[in-house]
């Protein structure tokens, strides 16, 4: 598992490109910013690690599904930062581990 500080920096930068696309003020890119590196390292608060494979129904590759259905239905809201830097954890964990669960 990446170190809380790596969730935090490769969310804030992958968000802050992400608004840059999706919002035209710099409002609404700050808000998107701050909320997704709010919840950067929600999944891992949520489910503390006990072990390598630690992971469970919050790291599960049917959330990251439910997520992404929800972040297409609230993309004009710079308020889909919340689920957006929840999906980007959830990212960066698959991308250094062998273990992902189905639900």
């Amino acid at each position: 598992m990446p170190a809380k500080k790596a969730h935090v920096v490769l969310t804030a930068a992958i968000s802050l490109v992400t608004a840059f696309f999706l919002y035209n003020n710099a409002f609404s890119v700050i808000i998107f910013t701050a909320l997704a590196v709010s919840t950067a390292t929600l999944p891992d608060r949520i489910e503390r690690p006990t072990s390598r494979y630690h992971r469970g129904f919050f790291h599960s590759l049917f959330l990251l599904g439910i997520l992404i259905i929800l972040m297409t239905y609230t993309v004009s809201s710079p308020l889909s930062g919340l689920i957006f830097g929840y999906i980007t954890h959830l990212v960066v964990d698959y991308s250094r581990t062998t273990y992902i669960p189905l639900i």
